[in-house]
């Protein structure tokens, strides 16, 4: 992919970061897949639209970071719900798998909270699931930033697993 088209794609993402941003509303945090930050070494692959999928004809690995800001009311913060489309579900050949950090802004240390993984669900195609994290983590913006890392695999063009969206409640 040339320079230019990659400067595209970023720019592309950065409007719809600041047309859609993070909504929130009654203490929940979402994003869409389009918001998330994509790692440059994910360019070539990636599909940006307001979800995260694969370019037609490309396989392998997507990464990317979406950063959780501070919203108020989330001392109930307990679960993570992602929708997400996984076309053989727990099959090998395609997988979305998002995981939830927490980082201490002093010294830098990364602690994983939960994980959630399509591969583990018994929906095949798009669907919502979800995980509890009450008992692992107490949200403390004050100490830590918080971020998801979305992983999408891609074995081959038979399909295309896809992110859409992620919220904390």
């Amino acid at each position: 992919m040339k320079l230019t088209n990659r400067i595209g794609i970023g720019l592309v993402g950065i409007c719809v970061l600041l047309l859609l941003g993070s909504p929130t509303y009654a203490g929940t945090w979402t994003t869409t897949g389009g918001t998330c930050t994509v790692g440059e070494n994910s360019l070539d692959e990636v599909r940006l639209r307001t979800f995260l999928s694969f370019e037609v004809t490309e396989i392998g690995v997507i990464f990317a970071r979406c950063n959780i800001v501070d919203v108020e009311d989330r001392d109930s913060w307990d679960t993570l719900v992602v929708t997400y489309d996984d076309p053989d579900g727990p099959g090998p050949d395609y997988r979305v798998r998002v995981t939830l950090y927490a980082v201490e802004q002093e010294i830098g240390r990364q602690e994983e909270i939960v994980v959630f993984d399509s591969n583990d669900q018994n929906i095949t195609g798009r669907g919502n699931g979800s995980v509890n994290f009450r008992r692992f983590h107490d949200f403390d913006f004050d100490v830590n930033a918080y971020y998801l890392f979305v992983v999408l695999r891609r074995a081959n063009t038979d399909a295309n697993p896809k992110f859409y969206r992620a919220e904390i409640n």
